[in-house]
C-alpha cells in the first residue's frame, strides 16, 4: 500500500474458527502452526454419527460434508502491514481458520501483493514503484483435504510455510489491488470445485497505482494519478460477483490503518477509506451484508459511513488474530450456507424416518427437530427438514445459529426414531 492505507477483502462463510490463537505481538513476525488441541469443529463438517450415548442406535460413523468450494485469500503485502503487529496476526488468523475441519472440503490458494517494483510513470521519470502485482498466485488454489498446517505436504502447510517465510519489504508502499483482484479471479473461474467461489481480501488501506494504467485515478502527492477510483474496483468486483457462468463472492476485512479520510494528501486520497471498503463490500456479496449498511461510494466521499458493510476491524481493541479467524470462518459459513449432504453408509441406505441432527458449540449443544410443517419458518425455535434432493437443511433460528457459532459442529445421528415437532 501506500504509506498509510491498504485493505483486506475478504469472500467466506460460517463456520467455526476452532482455534484460540492470542493476537502475536508487534514485535514477533512469526506464525505458529494452528493448534488442532480442540478436535474436529467447524458446522461444514457434518459427522453422520450412528453412535448414540447409550450405544443403541448403531456402530458405524460416516462423515459429510457441504460441496467443495474454492477460496483465495488476497492479501496486502505492503510495507504498512508490517507495523503494529498486523502481518503476523493477519498470517496467524488464516492458519488457524483454515486448520478448521470445516475446510477440508475446499480448495485454498493465496495471493500477496504487492510482490515487486516495476518501471515507474513519466510523473515519477520512470524511477522504480511498489507496484508490481503477481501474474499467478504464491499458493495456487488446491484441495485442502485432511491434512493441516503442520502436516508436511498440503496447501495448508504450503500457506503456512510461505506466510512464516515472507513479510512486506521496507519501500514497498504501493497496494495494486486492482490487478491483485483480477488475477484471483481468473484463477479462482479455473478451480475444479466451482459450486462457491470466494475471494477474500485483507488489507489496511486503500488502493494505489492506477497511474501504470488507463483507469485514472486521484492524485498523490507526487502528481501522479496514483489513487484509484474506488468505482472502479466497485465495477470489477460486481462484474465478478454477476457472472451468471462463475459467480465470485468477495469479503473485505479493513484491519488497522484502513480508517483514512484524506486529511493529510501526501499520504492518502481525498475520500474516507471504510466508504471504499464498504462498497467494495457491497458490490462483492450483497446478499451477505447487513442490509442496513452503507454501501454506495459518492459524495460526500471523505465521509465514513454510518455502519459499514465490510469487516471493518481498524481499531486496535477490534483486531487480533482470534477475531479475524473467526471473520473468515463466518464468511465462509455464510456463503456456504445450511444444507448438507447425508453420505449413504458403504452398504445399504440411511433410513429417513431416524435420522437426529444436533447443533453443537464448545461446551454445549442443541438437539434440533425435523419440522413437520412445509410453512413452519422456525424462526425462534429452529429446526430441520430435507430439501427435495434429500439434504439436511437447517431452518430459521437452527440456521442462524450455525452461522454465528465460531467453534462447532453438525452432528447427524442415524438409528433412532427422527425426533419432530
Amino acid at each position: 500500500m501506500r504509506t498509510v492505507a491498504g485493505f483486506f477483502l475478504i469472500s467466506l462463510s460460517a463456520c467455526s474458527a476452532g482455534n484460540d490463537k492470542e493476537s502475536v505481538p508487534a514485535s514477533d513476525s512469526s506464525v505458529a502452526p494452528a493448534d488442532t488441541s480442540l478436535g474436529e469443529s467447524g458446522l461444514g463438517d457434518v459427522a453422520l454419527d450412528t453412535t448414540t450415548a447409550d450405544g443403541a442406535c448403531g456402530a458405524v460413523t460416516h462423515t459429510a460434508q457441504q460441496a467443495p468450494a474454492s477460496l483465495m485469500f488476497v492479501l496486502d503485502g505492503s510495507e504498512s502491514m508490517n507495523a503494529g503487529g498486523k502481518w503476523s496476526s493477519a498470517a496467524l488468523a488464516i492458519v488457524s481458520a483454515i486448520d478448521q475441519d470445516s475446510f477440508d472440503s475446499m480448495s485454498l490458494g493465496l495471493l500477496v501483493s504487492p510482490n515487486g517494483t516495476v518501471t515507474g510513470p513519466s510523473c515519477v521519470f520512470g524511477f522504480p514503484v511498489a507496484c508490481g502485482s503477481p501474474a499467478l498466485p504464491q499458493i495456487p488454489l488446491k484441495p485442502a483435504g485432511k491434512d493441516k498446517s503442520s502436516a508436511s505436504a498440503g496447501v495448508r502447510s504450503e500457506m503456512y510455510k510461505w506466510l512464516s517465510a515472507n513479510t512486506p519489504k521496507a519501500g514497498y508502499d504501493g497496494t495494486p489491488l486492482y490487478e491483485a483482484l483480477k488475477t484471483s479471479y481468473n484463477f479462482l473461474k479455473l478451480s475444479a470445485a466451482k459450486t462457491k467461489l470466494i475471494a477474500v481480501v485483507i488489507t489496511d488501506g486503500t488502493a494505489s497505482c492506477s497511474s501504470l494504467s488507463s483507469r485514472g485515478g486521484y492524485k498523490d502527492a507526487n502528481g501522479c494519478n496514483d489513487w484509484e477510483f474506488p468505482s472502479g474496483l466497485v465495477t470489477l468486483i460486481k462484474g465478478a460477483h454477476d457472472d451468471p457462468a462463475t459467480p465470485i463472492y468477495t469479503f473485505v476485512v479493513g484491519v488497522p490503518g484502513a480508517d483514512t479520510t484524506g486529511k493529510d494528501p501526501s499520504k492518502e486520497p481525498p475520500y474516507s477509506a471504510r466508504k471504499a471498503l464498504s462498497a467494495y463490500a457491497k458490490a462483492g456479496a450483497p446478499e451477505y451484508v447487513d442490509p442496513t449498511c452503507e454501501g454506495t461510494f459518492g459524495a460526500p466521499e471523505n465521509v465514513d459511513p454510518a455502519k459499514s458493510c465490510h469487516f471493518d476491524m481498524t481499531t486496535s481493541a477490534a483486531f487480533d488474530a482470534k477475531k479475524l479467524a473467526d471473520a473468515i470462518a463466518k464468511m465462509r459459513g455464510e456463503v456456504l450456507g445450511c444444507i448438507y449432504d447425508l453420505p449413504t453408509p458403504a452398504s445399504g441406505t440411511v433410513d429417513k424416518s431416524k435420522v437426529n441432527v444436533r447443533l453443537e458449540s464448545k461446551g454445549s449443544g442443541t438437539d434440533l427437530k425435523k419440522r413437520s410443517d412445509k410453512t413452519d419458518t422456525c424462526a425462534t425455535d429452529g429446526c430441520w427438514d430435507y430439501t427435495a434432493d434429500g439434504k439436511v437443511e437447517l431452518i430459521g433460528k437452527a440456521c442462524s445459529d450455525a452461522k454465528a457459532i465460531t467453534d462447532g459442529r453438525v452432528t447427524i445421528l442415524v438409528g433412532c426414531a427422527t425426533l419432530v415437532k
